[in-house]
C-alpha cells in the first residue's frame, strides 16, 4: 500500500492504531500453589487504520465508497508500512470497512478500516538490503543500541558480536521469519555457535566446501543444491541485543535475516 491518499481524492489518512497479542503460556503442578510462566507468543492482531474523506454530494460520496471499498475487500494481502517507520512492515488483510454516513447533511466522514495482521507481528527488509542502502535515519527505526552507527552483520573466523534490534527471538525452525547464514570459503567442516542463545549450526563432508547458505535450516551449495545429510543441526536462534557467534572452518560468513517487533 503505497501512498494510500494519491490513490483516491478528497481522502487523508489521519493515524493508525496497533493492539499486540500476546498469548502466555503456564503450567499448573497438583500440591503446588500458583502457577509457572512456560512462554508466550505472539498472536494474529488488528490494525486500525483512520481516515477522513471529504465528498461534494451523496451522489459523490457513493462513488468515492464505491472505490474505496473495491480497493481494501480485495482478497489480497497489503503490505503495510508508515512514513515514521519506513522500513518496518506488515502483511495484513482487511477484515471490516465500514463507511456509513450517519447524517446526510454533511460532506465529511470519517471512518476506520480494520486489518489483520496474522503474523501478529512487524518485519523490516533483510539486513543484505539495508546495509546496501544504509541510512543513518533507521537506527532509530530499529530501536539500535546507543553508539552503533552503522551496524555490520558479517561473520569473520573466530568470535563476532552480532547485533539484533530490541524485538523478538529469530529462530530458524520458525517457518513465519526469515533467517538465512551465507557461508563463504566452507572448507569440509564448519560450525557456527551461537554463545549467547547455545544453539549451533555444524556441517561436515565432502560437499561442504565453498560457498554455502543455510536458510531456515535448509542447507545449500551456491548452486543451489541441497547438501543435508552432512548436517544435523535442529535449530538457530538470534536473541534481541548482542548475540556473540563464534564462526570455524570457513573464510567469513553474513547473517541474512529480518528483524520482527510487536509493534513498528
Amino acid at each position: 500500500m503505497v501512498d494510500i491518499e494519491s490513490l483516491f481524492p478528497d481522502l487523508r489518512f489521519l493515524d493508525y492504531e496497533i493492539n499486540p497479542v500476546i498469548n502466555n503460556s503456564f503450567t499448573n503442578d497438583a500440591g503446588i500453589d500458583g502457577s509457572s510462566w512456560q512462554y508466550n507468543s505472539a498472536g494474529q492482531s488488528t490494525l486500525t487504520l483512520h481516515f477522513w474523506l471529504h465528498f461534494d454530494s451523496y451522489y459523490d460520496f457513493l462513488d468515492k465508497k464505491r472505490d474505496i471499498q473495491n480497493y481494501f475487500t480485495s482478497k489480497a494481502a497489503f503490505e503495510l508500512s508508515f512514513s515514521n517507520h519506513d522500513i518496518i512492515h506488515a502483511r495484513c488483510y482487511t477484515s471490516k470497512c465500514d463507511m456509513t454516513l450517519k447524517d446526510q447533511g454533511t460532506h465529511d466522514l470519517l471512518f476506520d478500516v480494520e486489518m489483520i495482521n496474522a503474523l501478529g507481528l512487524w518485519f523490516t527488509n533483510p539486513t543484505s538490503l539495508l546495509q546496501k542502502r544504509w541510512k543513518s535515519s533507521w537506527l532509530y527505526d530499529l530501536h539500535m543500541a546507543v553508539g552503533v552507527s552503522h551496524p555490520d552483520w558479517s561473520l569473520k573466523p573466530g568470535s563476532n558480536n552480532i547485533y539484533i534490534p530490541e524485538g523478538v527471538r529469530i529462530q530458524m525452525t520458525n517457518p513465519n521469519m526469515e533467517l538465512g547464514i551465507k557461508i563463504y570459503g566452507a572448507s569440509g567442516s564448519i560450525s557456527i555457535k551461537n554463545e549467547t542463545t547455545g544453539t549451533e549450526l555444524s556441517a561436515e563432508g565432502d560437499g561442504v566446501t565453498g560457498n554455502l547458505t543455510w536458510y531456515n535450516l535448509n542447507l545449500k551449495t551456491s548452486a543451489g543444491e541441497p547438501i543435508n545429510q552432512y548436517s544435523n543441526s535442529r535449530d538457530f536462534w538470534l536473541d534481541p541485543g548482542v548475540n556473540k557467534i563464534t564462526l570455524t572452518g570457513a573464510a567469513g560468513g553474513y547473517v541474512d535475516t529480518r528483524f520482527f517487533f510487536a509493534a513498528p
